[in-house]
């Protein structure tokens, strides 16, 4: 028992939760024996759930390739921005011990003996596991397969306590915060975006109205569904520039403050620009030259894929625009539905930070989508 250091491991062990397991186990025996009998059906039902979905997962991959995959695995730094690593790591911490306090309870229930219970941190990745004494495969079936189905079960448990969790947080969080049009900027993680200030409200990306969290999300999602090629094109009054500059912002080698633009009716015509300069004399997208007034051009940002052309409409009406990578925006910026009311900031002193409720939600979210997909995993079966 305690503490063990290995190679990249870090082992703990206690008897500690074997009381709290116990008394949990006796607490209502007719209650555990009706919790883990469903626990048992649901595991059965998740493990042919979780056989279609692998098999059809598996013949997309075949057929279609990467990109039709009904699963994806999340790698940070790749598909996921490092900033949401914390998250994603307490989901899978709380994920594993509530999945094996499951176990252990089960087989308390069910007369059987826990030994003790422990965590581990393998390369940073969290775990937890429970001693259980006893041979499963020489108990009673319906007991084995009880104790076997209650760490997905407990899992699945956990899901839907975050999903009440959080549609009950607007009425819950109506007493502390107010909701506004558009979402406030909360927080800004990467110096790129620096001249977005948290408080700052954003009404519209690319013109797309945004009057809430889900319109930032659906945009967001809309952006992976397209596969990062929702471009636009903006009418704008070309500046005047310096003959002599021969600056080519088109080179794929260009690192610089400029833009390459192409002209949306002659695809060969480019020009290099600032983008505070296309955004400032823009009006609404165009598609064509047509769409645009008679001293203006409709221009079309020339960027290697997936890098976008995104632009920013305030509350206040100023315009901020940003070229790059947009899920590193999306992960990036922070940002909430919810301002605390006037009352609360006076009570308080703003000692609860503007992103707090972003934190809550975002945690909420993955404590509903990684418990979720590690039941469904867990239930396969595999040897």
């Amino acid at each position: 028992m305690g503490l063990t250091l290995s190679l990249f491991t870090v082992t703990y062990e206690t008897t500690r939760l074997n009381g709290l397991m116990k008394r949990a186990a006796a607490w209502s025996p007719s209650l555990s024996h009706l919790w883990f009998s469903l626990g048992a059906l649901f595991g059965l039902v998740a493990m042919f759930a979780a056989t279609l979905l692998l098999s059809l997962n598996l013949i997309n991959l075949l057929a279609s390739g990467p990109a039709e995959q009904l699963l994806t695995p999340i790698v940070p730094g790749v598909n996921v921005e490092v900033s949401q690593v914390p998250f994603m790591l307490f989901a899978l911490l709380l994920s594993g011990i509530i999945h094996e306090l499951g176990h252990g309870i089960a087989a308390l229930s069910v007369g059987e003996e826990v030994s003790h219970f422990g965590l581990f941190f393998q390369f940073l990745y969290p775990g937890a596991y429970v001693d259980v004494r006893s041979d499963l495969t020489a108990i009673n079936a319906w007991n084995s397969l009880k104790i076997i189905s209650a760490g997905v079960w407990h899992n699945f448990a956990l899901v839907v306590v975050a999903v009440l969790l959080m549609s009950a947080g607007p009425t819950v969080g109506v007493l502390f915060y107010e909701q506004i049009d558009g979402v406030q900027v909360t927080r800004v993680l990467d110096p790129t975006f620096q001249n977005l200030v948290p408080g700052s409200t954003i009404t519209a990306i690319n013109n797309v109205p945004i009057g809430s969290h889900a319109d930032w999300m659906a945009y967001s999602a809309l952006l992976v569904e397209k596969n990062f090629t929702v471009g636009h094109s903006y009418c704008a009054v070309l500046p005047s520039r310096d003959p002599n500059d021969s600056v080519n912002c088109c080179d794929p080698d260009y690192r610089g403050p400029l833009l390459c633009f192409a002209d949306s009716d002659q695809q060969a015509h480019l020009t290099c620009q600032r983008a505070s300069d296309i955004i400032t004399s823009s009006t609404p997208t165009c598609t064509a030259q047509s769409d645009c007034r008679e001293n203006e051009v409709c221009l079309r940002p020339q960027l290697p894929w997936p890098e976008m052309f995104i632009q920013l409409r305030l509350e206040s009406g100023e315009k901020f625009a940003f070229a790059g990578y947009p899920l590193q925006f999306f992960h990036a910026v922070w940002v909430s539905q919810y301002r605390l009311r006037s009352l609360w900031r006076l009570a308080t002193l703003s000692l609860l930070p503007k992103y707090f409720p972003t934190v809550l939600l975002q945690t909420l979210w993955y404590v509903c989508s990684i418990p979720g997909a590690l039941a469904l995993l867990n239930a396969a079966p595999v040897p």
